[in-house]
């Protein structure tokens, strides 16, 4: 059980912090009110729960539950990495900037995204992976080789 208590420590500790990053870039990126922002919060926190109540409706016999609990959850996971991934990447890159601009003095790119552009880019970028990868998974076939 002490195993168990330290594997969902640790689980909602990583995953719940992804789910705040990204929360952080959207707000920070689009800029949306109190109600938007506690109703993103209240759905993020369901999504950081879905494997858990997932796992628990497949042992307690709720399998049409469980089934689309891990539909949404792990399509959600997916664009989440992707979403986080891309973001990361614009953190990176203005990093690189700032440290440029600190050791030079003086400005050596002047392209510098607003949080705004790279929250929309990496929600954009995030989808089209997503949708192609949902895609690609629809239309797979099988060849059999004698």
């Amino acid at each position: 059980m002490r195993g168990l208590i330290a594997f969902l420590a640790v689980y909602i500790s990583i995953y719940g912090g992804a789910h705040y990053y990204a929360f952080v870039k959207l707000k920070r990126g689009l800029g949306f009110n109190t109600w938007i922002s506690v109703a993103i919060a209240v759905f993020m926190g369901l999504m950081i729960l879905a494997p858990v109540f997932m796992r628990i409706g497949e042992r307690t016999g709720h399998n049409n539950l469980a089934a689309g609990l891990a539909y949404v959850g792990y399509f959600w996971m997916g664009l989440l990495f992707l979403f986080i991934s891309t973001a990361f990447c614009f953190d990176v890159y203005r990093g690189f900037l700032a440290v440029t601009r600190f050791i030079t003095q003086k400005y050596l790119l002047s392209i510098t995204p607003t949080d705004g552009f790279s929250c929309m880019v990496s929600i954009v970028i995030a989808c089209l992976v997503m949708g192609y990868g949902f895609f690609e998974a629809n239309t797979i076939r099988l060849e059999k080789i004698v």
